[in-house]
């Protein structure tokens, strides 16, 4: 076979397996800036040597549980809840090491209501505010529950209005400034229409940022509480009378409120200068997925080899290799 035959029987023999190979795994030169740098095939990790920039494009999902939770929690201890109240208290307890369990910052105030105002004859009726706000423990939640005392007003009508503005009035202040505020009210009857108008409470709650979760039984008719969580852009969900459930209540009605997410990238990433586009994103539903790119330089400092980043959001965080060229 001549020269010139040969030459054209390599140039025209098929790509083998071990050329695919090779030129999968090379990397493309791509301008970024003024700076050359090297584009990673899809599926590997970024990668560039010491005080060259590199990117990552990260999925984090949105937690269902704020990592910065505020709860304001009323409690109807009227004859027709009262019965459930030791089913409550443990529930309540429960709900508060489930939380804290996902790694959020959980402060709460808890309260109590019935028919009428509290007075020194009757100190049982009406506001009971069995916990200030801060930051308990569960075995203090599971106290102050145990705190309550059920109380008879007579008719069906609860002082629930009242008892909110005097809820807002104590702790409201006291709410922290980039927390998820929610009040929980848990009741089966509507206000009394001789106590504050439910504007006026909804006017307050709109002023202090304070959605509203409403746990109604569904043989109840709790108008007032409902229209409060509609009009805060909360939402009502339905427990039994017997008070369980309500962990699981309270966590669905959290999960549906829109959260901001504010991802942070956790030590031990071998980048400098670090960017996260976007720094934040307003009204994310929770566990919806939600992406952002991580973009820096390598640090002059970083050891040649493969390095796991952390990127968080709340409880939630992602994993993802960055390369340290040698």
């Amino acid at each position: 076979m001549s020269r010139q035959r040969t030459r054209d029987a390599r140039l025209n023999r098929p790509v083998g397996k071990d050329w695919l190979g090779r030129v999968a795994w090379c990397a493309v030169p791509v301008l970024l800036g003024s700076a050359l740098v090297l584009a990673d095939p899809p599926g590997q990790p970024p990668s560039a040597r010491p005080g060259e920039p590199v990117s990552a494009d990260v999925t984090i999902t949105a937690p269902s549980i704020p990592g910065l939770l505020d709860l304001l929690i009323a409690l109807d201890v009227s004859n027709s809840y009262a019965p459930s109240l030791p089913a409550v208290r443990t529930q309540v307890g429960d709900l508060v090491q489930e939380i804290t369990a996902s790694r959020a910052s959980l402060a709460l105030a808890l309260s109590g209501f019935a028919d009428a105002v509290a007075t020194e004859d009757d100190p049982r009726s009406g506001y009971q505010p069995v916990l200030p706000f801060g930051t308990p423990t569960a075995r203090e939640v599971d106290e102050a529950v145990g705190r309550l005392r059920g109380a008879d007003g007579g008719d069906i009508p609860e002082q629930m209005n009242e008892a909110v503005l005097r809820l807002l009035e104590q702790n409201g202040a006291l709410l922290r400034e980039d927390a998820q505020r929610i009040l929980i009210i848990a009741t089966d009857a509507p206000s009394r229409p001789d106590g504050p108008a439910t504007r006026e409470v909804l006017e307050v709650l709109k002023a202090y940022d304070v959605h509203v979760v409403a746990l109604v039984p569904d043989d109840a008719e709790a108008t007032d509480a409902q229209a409060l969580a509609k009009a805060t852009g909360g939402s009502v969900q339905e427990v039994e009378r017997d008070g369980s459930g309500l962990t699981e209540a309270v966590l669905a009605g959290v999960g549906t409120l829109p959260q901001t997410v504010v991802p942070q990238l956790q030590p031990g990433c071998p980048l400098q200068d670090v960017t996260l586009n976007p720094p934040l994103r307003n009204r994310v539903e929770g566990g919806s997925a939600v992406d952002v790119r991580v973009s820096g330089r390598i640090a002059e400092a970083a050891v040649p080899g493969y390095h796991q980043c952390r990127l968080t959001s709340g409880g939630t965080g992602t994993s993802f290799t960055v390369r340290v060229l040698p």
